[in-house]
Parts: C-alpha cells; sequence; structure tokens
C-alpha cells in the first residue's frame, strides 16, 4: 500500500520512486506481533533508508529548492512587493529546509502536518532548526506593533541565510559537499557529482523523482 511494490526495493529507480512520507508511515511504530517476521523483514529493509546514491540524489534536490525558493526568490518577493509570493517561497523553503534535516539524519521526513515537530527528535540540527523555523513562522507575532515592517522582514531574510549556513556546515561535516559558496546552489552539483550510479547521475541536481 505505502511502496507501490510487493517487494522491497531492488533498484535505485524504485528506491526513487516512493514519496517519503509513504516509507515514513510505513516505518512509523512498533510492531506488536508478526509470527512468520515477514512485515518485520520488509519493514527493517526500508529501515535501512536509501541506498547513498539516492540519498545524494534528494540531498542534491534539497539544496537547489532551498536556494532557489529561500535564498534567492524570498529576498526578491519581499523587495518588490509581493508578499504572497514570498510567503509562498517561505513555505517552499521550510519544507526543503525540514526535508534537508532528515536526509542529513538518514530518516525519512513525515507527513507535512508533523515535519516541524519531529525535527525536535533529530540529533543533527534538530533542535536548532526546529527553532529557527519556528522563529520564522512566528515572529511576526513578536514584533512591537510599531516596530517597521523592514525589521521583521530583515529578521526573516537572516534566519533563512542562518538556516542555510547550518546546512552548509553539516554537509560539509559529513564530507558530502567540496563547494566553500555560502549559497546552496553551488553545493547541489557539488553533492551531486558523488553519485556512482550512471542513470541517477544524469537527473541532475535539481529532480526528485519522489516529489513529482
Amino acid at each position: 500500500r505505502f511502496t507501490g511494490l510487493d517487494h522491497l526495493p531492488r533498484s535505485l529507480q524504485e528506491w526513487i520512486r516512493i514519496p517519503e512520507g509513504n516509507l515514513a508511515a510505513a516505518t512509523n511504530g512498533a510492531v506488536f506481533m508478526d509470527g512468520p517476521g515477514e512485515f518485520t523483514r520488509f519493514r527493517e529493509g526500508l529501515l535501512a533508508f536509501y541506498p547513498p546514491d539516492v540519498r545524494l540524489q534528494k540531498i542534491a534536490a534539497r539544496c537547489m529548492k532551498i536556494a532557489q525558493a529561500g535564498q534567492y526568490n524570498y529576498p526578491r518577493c519581499i523587495s518588490r512587493g509581493e508578499f504572497v509570493a514570498a510567503r509562498m517561497a517561505e513555505a517552499e523553503f521550510i519544507g526543503a529546509a525540514i526535508s534537508m534535516a532528515f536526509l542529513l539524519n538518514h530518516a525519512y521526513k513525515p507527513f507535512y502536518k508533523w515535519m516541524h515537530r519531529a525535527l525536535i527528535g533529530l540529533p543533527i540540527l534538530g533542535s536548532e532548526m526546529y527553532t529557527r523555523l519556528s522563529e520564522l513562522a512566528c515572529d511576526e507575532e513578536t514584533l512591537p506593533a510599531a516596530a517597521p515592517r523592514k525589521s521583521l522582514y530583515r529578521n526573516r531574510i537572516q534566519l533563512v541565510e542562518g538556516i542555510s549556513a547550518l546546512i552548509i556546515k553539516e554537509l560539509r561535516r559529513q564530507g558530502l559537499s567540496n563547494s566553500t559558496s555560502d549559497f546552496l546552489l553551488d553545493h547541489g552539483p557539488s553533492v551531486q557529482d558523488k553519485i556512482e550510479d550512471p542513470t541517477i547521475r544524469t537527473l541532475g541536481p535539481w529532480l526528485d523523482p519522489s516529489e513529482h
């Protein structure tokens, strides 16, 4: 039901096409009874996480989306007074940043309404990302009524850059990117260069088939 397969994924192509939320749902919770052991065997195979090349492809794609939505489009929408578009870019950024945190922890991200809360349990970047994303989403509530709107947006842009910097630092710590840039768009190709499978490499750093 969740994977669309009656067997564990046998190829990188099968792995990469399964929606990540489905994998989270299929591996969540405890198994109370499994006499034959077949269900447990299947689930443990999923819990072993993505093959390395699939994980790298997803991380590369997240680099591109975080950069495009958060570091590039978000401040530009704000500067042009396109605040609905800015909110849409902010939402794309938040989703991609949370997804990146799960990938860096070798964990599947859950359904979107649980994603932010689930960050707290991640040992890598979890608590920092939870706090900063909470501030990004809620800082309008804490800003004094008389404060200029430009202060609000300046703070949000700084939060986006701060979250991006945390991700870049972790990418380099894990040896996933060799780029020294502070723009995540430059890290996507660096991550993708480490993929060994030629079919996955041809997808390019922008594409994650499980997100389409």
